[in-house]
């Protein structure tokens, strides 16, 4: 099983030990990370997907959960999303994804962007048959202009509910 993740621009990819995690706007609000899977020797039809990511120094963890489909690859792998024609304005697209939650950040003891977390990916097929992996990541705010400074905003630690994010948002005020 390969981890594979929704870039800013739509592109499905592999992301390694070490990676960047693409913290995006969804349609349903906030700023979550699109995580998904390549996978064999499982059973891709009604295929349990979690994805979680864990702050390293709270140990808390923000995690998604849902049944999908892999869909099945000339190779004979399975995969989530369909590759490079993954659409993150769909919801059909990104259904395909366990949708993190990752922002407001009102769960990491740290920003949730430029500093390292652990990624875990789980599945599980209908049979019983199942799969982890963990990776150490980055998660970063993917998306240019109002959008990177809004999440840069929602992300940081000490985020308050409802409060406003202006021009200076994500700046570091020492805390």
């Amino acid at each position: 099983m390969t981890i594979r993740t929704v870039q800013a621009d739509g592109a499905d990819v592999a992301i390694e030990e070490g990676g960047v995690l693409a913290v995006l706007f969804p349609p349903q609000g906030g700023r979550v990370a699109f995580v998904g899977v390549r996978a064999r020797n499982v059973d891709g039809c009604g295929l349990q997907l979690i994805g979680a990511l864990r702050d390293p120094l709270s140990k808390r963890v923000m995690l998604d959960g849902r049944t999908v489909n892999l869909r099945k690859e000339a190779d004979g792998w399975g995969t989530t999303g369909r590759g490079a024609e993954t659409d993150i304005g769909s919801s059909d697209q990104i259904g395909d994804y366990s949708n993190i939650p990752l922002c407001p950040n009102q769960w990491a003891e740290q920003n949730v962007f430029d500093l390292p977390f652990e990624l875990e990916v789980q599945i599980k097929d209908r049979r019983g048959k199942m799969a982890t992996r963990k990776l150490n990541v980055t998660p970063r705010c993917a998306e240019p202009g109002e959008k990177e400074t809004a999440c840069r905003c929602l992300c940081r630690k000490g985020y308050v509910l409802g409060e406003t994010c202006g021009e200076d948002a994500g700046v570091d005020s020492g805390s």
